[in-house]
């Protein structure tokens, strides 16, 4: 890791940062090279293209997916929490507790999927050094401007996670990293739904 790399990407020990989601690579000689951000998911989580001299039969689109997962449900999970806590509008508040377990089962079997496929996820509390995120600017908010804000910011999120989803499902061979695009696939077209329909009432 070279004093070059992005902000988004800090290394501690054997651990890659990624926008709060700390991973680390199993395999003792595997070597890994960060590019700059090729894409960022509107005000959410910021992506890099990681190229992965892989332990396993990944493909770097593969690894990198994984990677790119891991990142944006840990920002949505966050998000839901705080929504849960500081939303107004009462169907509001219903629908980020819905976000928040969905997010929390997915990232339950993401954690699975990356250790399984040799990179685990460390705990939050070993996470350190996050870049600023959507989080912060959405914790200024208050009332229905928070209200406003979270559907904005979440809406264009989970757009982001759907197509991310529906790529990995048709464009992946590994049938693990098939399967759990497939099982959360429908989850997040749901979200998606829904916050066109909140939106709709609130505007």
């Amino acid at each position: 890791m070279t004093s070059r790399a992005p902000s988004a990407f800090r290394k501690v020990g054997p651990a890659f940062l990624a926008g709060g989601v700390a991973f680390v690579f199993l395999a003792p000689s595997l070597a890994a090279r960060i590019r700059p951000p090729i894409a960022a998911f509107t005000s959410v989580a910021r992506v890099a293209q990681i190229d992965v001299v892989p332990s396993d039969n990944l493909r770097p689109s593969e690894r990198t997916f994984l990677l790119q997962t891991g990142e944006m449900t840990r920002s949505e999970l966050r998000l839901a929490r705080l929504a849960v806590s500081q939303a107004v509008g009462s169907d509001l508040r219903a629908f980020a507790q819905q976000l928040a377990t969905d997010f929390g089962q997915i990232n339950d079997a993401l954690a699975g999927l990356v250790r399984k496929k040799g990179v685990a996820i460390l705990p939050p509390s070993l996470a350190t050094g996050a870049p600023v995120d959507a989080y912060d600017q959405l914790a200024t908010k208050t009332g229905t401007d928070f209200d406003q804000t979270f559907l904005l910011t979440v809406s264009a999120a989970e757009e982001q996670m759907m197509k991310l989803l529906d790529q990995a499902l048709a464009d992946a061979k590994d049938a693990d990293v098939r399967d759990f695009a497939g099982s959360f696939l429908p989850v997040v077209r749901d979200h998606v739904n829904k916050l066109k329909e909140l939106r709709k009432a609130t505007s």
